[in-house]
């Protein structure tokens, strides 16, 4: 059976694995990688909107002023161990 880490994915630095987040099932690696907690807030590259994290909490991920998609800066993401 598979085991996956969680890798954090950054824009502007390198990618790095999460400390403790090793050897997991694909169940628990999809789980974690679902949690709001594990993204950034997003902000809108055109108008400069940030979301607040109860925004990025309700699953947000468009600009509610122009409708763009929300950039994040890092995200995490997993990997086959």
């Amino acid at each position: 059976m598979s085991r996956y880490r969680i890798i954090r994915m950054n824009f502007n630095k390198p990618n790095r694995a999460v400390r403790g987040m090793r050897g997991l099932t694909l169940e628990q690696a999809q789980a974690h990688c679902a949690r709001p907690d594990t993204r950034a807030r997003g902000t809108c590259q055109r108008c400069q909107y940030a979301q607040t994290p109860k925004q990025r909490d309700s699953g947000e991920t468009h600009c509610p002023t122009c409708g763009d998609l929300l950039f994040c800066s890092w995200f995490d993401g997993y990997d086959e161990d």
